[in-house]
């Protein structure tokens, strides 16, 4: 199961170049799943493959619009470990997750909005957001992204097929600060200039395959995701 990259979205835009040793981890698991003759491989790639998508819901099938590091390779990661599927016969799970969030992200400075948001709030800092607040996104709980990873994982009718990880819906981030709001009224939003030229606007996932595939789809409402995530950060202090 590869997992590993650089993540973040201030991160991998401060140190673009820094994203391309990721290219290295790759090569290295598809050698050495060859060399080893393991028995099959999984491959997280992302949402961000799409870029600004040329059209909403964004389907495993759409154009790769890409124009940043991160997105380039995890495109060319997915390419890498479909070629070692068609040459070898080693068989490989791809799916792309969209916005995942859940106890235990990084609550630093990242640019994971959920946690940047609850971390500031819980600071009695304002709510920060860059841009205009109408991007969208699809928000799934970590618990649900592991379970159908898992699912896809297990099902071998999917190898070698990209698969959105996703709920097919998404929210406003003007909307994800309001449901914060709604359990800390007192907290402030502040809209700032854009973190960065070309950020996606929009993105929400065509889920139709994975719905298809796997009977099953995430089942825990943001609200209760942002509640569990606070219920982590309690515990831990």
């Amino acid at each position: 199961m590869h997992y590993a990259a650089m993540v973040g979205v201030k991160r991998t835009s401060e140190r673009p170049l820094d994203v391309f040793r990721d290219i290295e981890g790759i090569k290295n698991i598809a050698e050495l799943s060859w060399q080893y003759k393991v028995k099959k491989i999984l491959f997280t790639s992302s949402s961000e493959v799409y870029g600004e998508p040329v059209k909403l819901p964004i389907a495993e099938d759409d154009t790769f619009n890409s124009k940043w590091p991160y997105g380039l390779v995890k495109i060319l990661g997915e390419q890498y470990f479909t070629a070692y599927y068609e040459k070898y016969g080693i068989p490989v799970t791809i799916v792309r997750f969209f916005n995942v969030y859940g106890p235990r992200q990084d609550f630093g400075d990242s640019g994971f909005v959920v946690s940047v948001f609850l971390k500031n709030v819980l600071a009695g800092k304002p709510l920060e957001i860059y841009g205009d607040g109408e991007q969208t996104r699809d928000f799934v709980y970590v618990g649900d992204n592991v379970r159908l990873t898992l699912q896809a994982f297990l099902n071998d009718k999917v190898n070698g097929r990209p698969m959105n990880i996703g709920s097919g819906k998404s929210i406003r981030i003007l909307d994800l600060a309001n449901e914060v709001k709604r359990i800390f009224p007192a907290a402030k939003v502040i809209l700032k200039p854009a973190r960065r030229k070309g950020e996606i606007k929009y993105r929400t996932p065509d889920v139709s395959f994975m719905k298809k595939m796997l009977k099953d789809e995430p089942g825990i409402k943001l609200s209760d995701g942002i509640n569990k995530m606070l219920e982590y950060l309690k515990n831990k202090k």
